[in-house]
């Protein structure tokens, strides 16, 4: 039987630092495999549309879809899988949202 242990957290959320500017990214030095894939990225929308959970980890990122976009391409990914971040808990609005364009 796994146990669950809850763990305390600070009263204060992380504050969020900006995304670096696509421009600041280093593309890669070698031939990206066709189909390459970021298995792990997050996708955030305006606060006044998906709101947080009542005590999040962590402040607002900046991290919409648009600079998703332009980080892949930066970085020549054509593949990548969004997750659910824990700053809205088990609403998963944004992340649909994100996934439903055409």
């Amino acid at each position: 039987m796994q146990r669950w242990v809850e763990y305390a957290v600070d009263e204060e959320p992380l504050i969020c630092t900006r995304t670096r500017a696509v421009n600041t990214l280093t593309p890669p030095s070698f031939a990206v495999p066709l189909n390459a894939c970021d298995a792990h990225v997050h996708v955030f929308g305006p606060l006044a549309r998906y709101r947080p959970v009542p005590h999040p980890h962590y402040t607002l990122p900046d991290g919409d879809l648009g600079k998703l976009d332009a980080m892949a391409r930066a970085l020549q990914l054509q593949r990548f899988v969004i997750v659910q971040p824990s700053f809205y808990g088990t609403d998963n609005s944004c992340m649909l949202d994100a996934l439903d364009l055409p």
